[in-house]
């Protein structure tokens, strides 16, 4: 598992980001001026670089909304994203979100457009699809939906390949699907496909 170590030269925050996919979401999310949702924190390490990215682009107009139920192979981690959210001073940037995605988009101001979307929380074919589904419809036109783990990180190629070979091929799937019928631009950074709605 890579973890981000001395952040900001104070937190170590444990969670499955290159360092690349850190920096092309912050690049991301320094451009974005309205609502950014994460279905998955974890322990925020995506959400750090997020944070830092609407910290250092449009800090009073973005959002980062974290949804997660923050429950993962029996521990409860939702301590340990805002201790590092408070020690990183991010928390002023995030709402989080403590449920389950169907749940927190039930809950949604359906008056509140996102921006960008990161998905990263159920890898199950069902589940990515679910919160697709669920959340795609919010983004606006020419925002930016993100999967992550939806490919090895070879080649825009490799990510239609074989959905049996992947680490997550339900990830897969669903970023072949709407990369196939649904968007015109696309792209791969390591383990993340991005696509512009």
């Amino acid at each position: 598992m890579p973890v981000m170590k001395n952040m900001y030269g104070k937190v170590c925050i444990e969670g499955w980001l290159t360092s690349n996919e850190g920096d092309w979401l912050m690049k991301q999310a320094r451009e974005c001026k309205g609502a950014v949702l994460e279905v998955g924190s974890y322990k925020g390490l995506s959400s750090a670089h997020i944070a830092t990215g609407i910290r250092d682009g449009f800090p009073d107009s973005a959002h980062l909304y974290c949804v997660d139920h923050f429950k993962h192979v029996g521990t409860d981690t939702y301590g340990s994203f805002v201790h590092n959210m408070n020690e990183l001073n991010f928390m002023r940037y995030i709402t989080p979100m403590r449920m389950f995605s169907d749940l927190a988009r039930k809950e949604w101001d359906e008056d509140i457009e996102l921006e960008m979307l990161f998905i990263d929380g159920d890898h199950s074919y069902d589940g990515c699809k679910a919160d697709w589904d669920a959340w795609v419809p919010l983004v606006k036109e020419g925002g930016l939906v993100i999967l992550h783990d939806a490919q090895g990180g070879v080649s825009k190629k490799e990510i239609m390949i074989s959905y049996d070979s992947k680490p997550f091929p339900g990830v897969a799937r669903v970023a072949d699907e709407f990369i196939k019928y649904k968007v015109s631009e696309w792209g791969v950074v390591d383990r993340i496909c991005w696509m512009v709605k």
